[in-house]
């Protein structure tokens, strides 16, 4: 947030002094700032004729500061006339004891009679002072919004009696990307160092480099260690970060830590995988035709990693077959779910066709091949000739009709039950083995023709009862 730097030069022998004012660590956030981190508000200094504050804003209008506690921030900054090359800058650790922190480039001491801390540095160096722990939660990083992290680079501005304080900050460039070639995604990471005063501090070079060091448990950083060797656009470095997902999920957090000179910073990058194909995968890829068979399919959604991908949107995907039946035209992969299934029956003989989706979500094309139930009809003609001879035994007569009658009924039942499998479910289902369709053929033989005028009335209620009309006018 906002922090003033007020300088005057002094008429004394005791050289030139700087301060550097910030805020209380209980300032309360601002309201455009929803990262729950304390925001800072400057304080008026002590009065004096020779202070000039200096306008500066923040580090960028989308800047994140974590703020689960108070963060560290300079009081002010003097030199003292017994040492004249030494900065003397006095610090709010934001309640942290002096062991929890480290310093770079410098001292920190603790000042007599509870009056905080005091971090010493070269004149014409560099101090970097931070928490060797950030114990915050972890940072979900947002694409093109900076988040600062924890600590401080305090250095003096050459050529002037300013001093310049700035911070590092990470930044992910743009979604994550899926690599195929590596079977990864990737994450553009920024990092950079920004000083706090934009619109008068010119950023330059460093004394000493900041170094960083990358790592993550789930995924690896290309490069891992990184050197900032200036503030502003010239310090900015990109790291790539390759990391894998749980199939399970429609979208993961990835955590991992920024250490080194700013010390120990979790941060966390969401990762969600989106829609890239639909599949169909069937049970069987061979059935039995002419109605015998039938097969599963199952419609899968695939992530770009080539995984299952529960969605958390429901999908309708219509289906498609060039030969043969579908339980129904269309199905529906429910919310939270990866896939979902349809039944299919054969038709006939040969190759089956089938297609899934429609527009930019459509599934391969796939081929189910339906092959010549030999012992299907073997098991129907067999099945007729049975009920055909009970009946003639039933009639006591030795008729050679009757055998004809329950072959030709048996299978002509048969067939209608294969190509209408909605009229009697549990009777069709039977129909599927040879051994169920050797009972069905010869029940439907030794019954007769009455079965299929039942049959007809079912399948054809109007013709049939048009037929009865006709018949009655004519008598």
């Amino acid at each position: 947030m906002i922090q003033s730097i007020h300088r005057f030069r002094s008429t004394r022998l005791l050289g030139p002094c700087l301060f550097l004012w910030a805020t209380d660590a209980a300032a309360q956030p601002q309201s455009g700032d929803t990262s729950g981190r304390v925001e800072l508000r400057p304080l008026r200094p002590t009065p004096a004729a020779s202070l000039r504050p200096l306008n500066l804003s923040p580090l960028a209008p989308n800047a994140v500061r974590p703020t689960a506690q108070p963060e560290l921030k300079p009081l002010h900054v003097t030199h003292p006339a017994t040492s004249p090359n030494l900065v003397s800058v006095p610090l709010s650790l934001g309640g942290k004891p002096m062991a929890d922190m480290q310093i770079t480039g410098g001292r920190l001491r603790e000042q007599g009679n509870g009056a905080g801390h005091v971090a010493e540095m070269a004149a014409g160096g560099q101090l970097v002072v931070a928490p060797k722990v950030d114990t915050n939660p972890s940072v979900v990083l947002r694409p093109l919004t900076r988040t600062r992290l924890s600590g401080l680079v305090i250095r003096p501005q050459a050529g002037t009696d300013a001093l310049s304080v700035s911070r590092v900050f990470s930044q992910m460039d743009g979604q994550p990307v899926w690599m195929k070639e590596r079977g990864s995604y990737k994450v553009s990471l920024l990092l950079g160092l920004e000083p706090d005063d934009k619109d008068t501090h010119v950023p330059g070079p460093l004394p000493r480099p900041i170094q960083l060091h990358l790592r993550a448990d789930a995924g690896s950083f290309e490069p891992a260690n990184v050197s900032i060797n200036s503030e502003g656009v010239d310090g900015y470095r990109t790291i790539a970060f390759f990391c894998s997902t749980d199939a399970n999920k429609d979208r993961v957090q990835v955590r991992f830590d920024i250490m080194g000179d700013m010390g120990k910073n979790p941060q966390t990058i969401e990762v969600k995988r989106t829609l890239d194909k639909l599949v169909i995968e069937p049970t069987y890829q061979t059935i039995a035709g002419l109605g015998f068979g039938t097969t599963s399919l199952r419609i899968e959604r695939l992530a770009e990693d080539g995984d299952l991908l529960p969605d958390l949107a429901p999908l309708t995907v219509p289906i498609f077959a060039s030969a043969g039946f579908l339980s129904r035209p269309e199905v529906a992969i429910p919310s939270g779910l990866s896939f979902a299934q349809i039944e299919f029956r054969s038709a006939g003989v040969g190759e089956a066709r089938l297609d899934a989706g429609s527009g930019d979500w459509k599934a391969s094309s796939i081929a189910v091949s339906m092959k010549t139930p030999l012992g299907a009809i073997i098991a129907i003609l067999l099945g007729g000739l049975t009920g055909g001879v009970l009946h003639m035994l039933r009639k006591r007569s030795s008729r050679k009709a009757w055998i004809v009658e329950g072959v030709l009924v048996g299978a002509v039942t048969l067939a209608i039950l294969y190509f209408k499998p909605d009229l009697m479910t549990l009777v069709s289902s039977a129909a599927g083995t040879e051994l169920g369709a050797f009972g069905l053929s010869a029940l439907a033989g030794l019954l007769g023709t009455p079965v299929l005028d039942k049959l007809a009335a079912t399948v054809f209620p109007g013709l049939v009862a048009a037929e009865k009309a006709a018949k009655g006018r004519s008598r």
